[in-house]
């Protein structure tokens, strides 16, 4: 839901807001009082509320809301900064200042997007964000997080980014001799010779105590001149999530609700959030791996007539893969298929203002054609 006082900013979000995903409702209100008996009446998982308004402020209004649906995401839009402090105490997810820019509402709803997802049940194989696992885990999907049987927080004490990240590295090796001369090289090629032997040791001590905080069958063994992590009863949501993919790469209808629990596991890209160079070659392939599942589970739901998680999904392939046409033309063709209209033109629109903003492309020739022939046929009052 969206909350403003004020009718042309209302219809501004509303447009905003609508070019960045297909949902299941989208509801405006200028009466907070309206948008607070809407929310008795239903669910809303996000609420964008105007901060100074007549009838109540925003900051009331999110108390309001969130006295109903305490894991609803509030964002505030606001051309008032001063409330900005009291809007965080209230532990909204973001605060955004009026004008809204597009590129700054994006950034937002990937913080939403985000949010929702880690509130969201269990997938298969571990721990989901924010829920006590039976056993230790390590995440490697969009950030390096540790944490141990039962807990619902990652354990701290990395005191180095170095030994970070040379942990999230035997992750990627794990079952594998890794030479110490290789490592010295990866990580400290550029360092002063007399001290990377024993920076290298002071890590694998980090290393060492921190797996000993979520398992005691983890380890990490010097074997001759060199290092084998054993992951031991620790799972870890990568192996998990390709463990669930499909031979071929392809789904079956009949594994379809199992697909997307699979597909769930992928929180995001592989250490999105860790710069590692030595890692973009892996983030790639799992990038990719997603896409070509995500694509056959698309389909799957498609033939099946299961529009609404169709849609859903090809959002995201689409925000995933924003300059790849596939998600917005099968976008338009769902949106064609069902009689939404406005889906059709949204996707077609979207994906134009990106190619040219990014590319100074344009949409291929199938694309256009095949929407030109759609806007003939809508024009003809055929569908």
């Amino acid at each position: 839901m969206i909350i403003d006082d004020e009718q042309l900013a209302l219809d501004s979000m509303k447009k905003m807001v609508g070019e960045l995903e297909t949902f299941e409702r989208l509801e405006t209100y200028l009466n907070p009082q309206e948008g607070i008996r809407s929310a008795e009446a239903s669910k809303f998982d996000v609420a964008f509320l105007d901060m100074e308004m007549a009838e109540m402020t925003g900051l009331e209004t999110a108390k309001c809301l969130l006295g109903i649906h305490p894991d609803m995401a509030i964002v505030f839009v606001t051309a008032y900064r001063e409330y900005a402090v009291e809007a965080y105490e209230l532990n909204v997810l973001d605060y955004v200042v009026k004008p809204v820019q597009r590129q700054r509402l994006g950034k937002t709803w990937e913080r939403v997007r985000a949010f929702l997802a880690a509130k969201a049940p269990a997938a298969v194989g571990g721990a989901p964000e924010g829920k006590p696992g039976a056993r230790p885990y390590v995440r490697g999907f969009r950030r390096l997080e540790l944490i141990a049987a039962g807990g619902t927080s990652p354990v701290s004490g990395w005191r180095t980014t170095r030994s970070q990240e040379l942990f999230a590295y035997f992750v990627y090796r794990r079952g594998e001799v890794v030479p110490k001369d290789f490592l010295l090289d990866l990580f400290w090629a550029h360092h002063d010779p007399d001290k990377v032997s024993s920076n290298l040791y002071v890590s694998i001590s980090i290393i060492r105590k921190q797996l000993k905080l979520i398992s005691d069958q983890a380890v990490l063994a010097s074997i001759e001149d060199g290092y084998r992590l054993d992951l031991g009863d620790v799972l870890y949501d990568v192996e998990e999530w390709e463990r669930a993919l499909p031979a071929g790469g392809s789904w079956q209808p009949d594994q379809v609700d199992r697909a997307l629990e699979s597909l769930a596991l992928y929180r995001g890209d592989y250490l999105e959030e860790h710069p590692y160079d030595w890692a973009e070659p892996e983030r790639q392939r799992l990038r990719l791996s997603w896409f070509e599942c995500a694509r056959s589970l698309a389909e799957q739901l498609v033939r099946l007539k299961r529009h609404k998680e169709a849609s859903g999904l090809l959002c995201e392939l689409r925000e995933r893969f924003p300059l790849v046409e596939y998600g917005y033309f099968e976008l338009m063709k769902l949106g064609a298929a069902v009689g939404d209209h406005d889906l059709v033109t949204r996707e077609f629109d979207l994906l134009c203002k990106r190619l040219l903003e990014e590319l100074n492309e344009h949409p291929s020739t199938d694309v256009t054609q095949w929407y030109d022939r759609w806007k003939r046929r809508i024009g003809e009052g055929r569908e």
